[in-house]
């Protein structure tokens, strides 16, 4: 694929981010609707690899936006951008289930709901945190960015469990990896490179079990099984993202597949803050299934009602920014 001008755009990356966005919706889906998800090949799969593929992605087009901006102006286009949103799901989220506890009675812990607060959709606040350490190592330490990289997350690695650094521990090195391979062409992965990392990535899922997931995360960091754990997560992650990057080199062939994908990896962040919200209905439900074309469907319903409720959310401005940091 070419390089874009102003006047077009490169859509590999909008398939890419549709991918990503869809699996993380399936996977949620597969959570809501099946209740022996953890066992599902299908989802144990997903979950060993969509969120490192995010993360390779935003990764990507990081140093792009923190060069073309002065630093004051890139952290607060960032926090428009990312943490605002993220903040305003987290206090909506808190009025709902505080609502609902205080609905019925029940006990509530104000330090959970700060906690809520300040997570808000955890993957935004993620990428927001990585973006400003980044920012900083692009302004004080560029020429050593990435020895300053290493010793960042060798800190996060071995930092006890508080308030987002299981998220830090288990998706810092592929935004940095990311940041790493900007210099190829993703679009232009080879059969070889895939090939390859295809076949580990089958080798790593015979070994590869939920416990060995960002959930499951041991925080003691002097026994083997933390270093294992992390090194099997790290590979399944890695390994499954090229597939998915490679695959994609070839789905943008297929033209009318491509516009539906690109069309949803451009408005990603959207369908990742509301897509969980529809899901809720299963507690009224109570449906239970692991028929792969309902979960599908569901999954494709999921996704449509997302796009729906956010063009209609971002007709009025100050909600396009509050909620969407548009």
């Amino acid at each position: 694929m070419q390089v874009t001008n102003s006047k077009s755009r490169n859509i590999y990356f909008d398939i890419l981010k549709g991918i990503a966005i869809i699996l993380v919706a399936y996977g949620h889906v597969l959570q809501t609707f099946n209740s022996n998800w953890e066992s599902s090949i299908i989802g144990k799969t997903i979950y060993a690899f969509h969120m490192p593929l995010f993360m390779l992605i935003s990764g990507y087009f990081f140093y792009p936006s923190v060069q073309k901006t002065d630093y004051d102006h890139f952290i607060k286009k960032r926090f428009t951008h990312l943490y605002l949103p993220s903040l305003m799901w987290g206090l909506i989220s808190c009025f709902l289930i505080g609502g609902s506890k205080l609905f019925s009675s029940q006990y509530i812990d104000f330090k959970y709901f700060i906690n809520l607060t300040l997570t808000g959709a955890w993957y935004l606040t993620l990428l927001f945190i990585l973006q400003i350490i980044g920012a900083m190592i692009e302004r004080f330490y560029a020429q050593y960015k990435y020895i300053a990289w290493s010793v960042i997350y060798l800190i996060i690695y071995i930092a006890p469990q508080l308030w987002m650094m299981r998220e830090l521990k288990y998706l810092t090195p592929f935004f940095i990896i990311a940041i790493a391979l900007r210099k190829y062409d993703w679009s232009k992965c080879s059969y070889k490179i895939g090939i390859l990392f295809l076949l580990i990535f089958i080798v790593t899922m015979k070994v590869y079990t939920f416990e060995h997931s960002m959930y499951r995360m041991s925080d003691n960091i002097f026994t083997i099984d933390y270093h294992l754990s992390a090194f099997i997560r790290f590979i399944a992650g890695l390994s499954g993202s090229i597939c998915v990057i490679w695959l994609a080199s070839y789905l943008q062939k297929i033209k009318n597949i491509t516009i539906l994908i690109a069309k949803i990896g451009l408005i990603t962040l959207p369908i990742y803050v509301l897509h969980q919200k529809f899901l809720i209905i299963n507690k009224i439900l109570h449906i239970n299934t692991n028929n792969l074309i309902i979960l599908t469907c569901f999954t494709a319903i999921d996704i449509l009602l997302s796009v729906f409720i956010y063009k209609f959310l971002n007709k009025n401005k100050t909600l396009s920014l509050l909620l969407f940091g548009e």
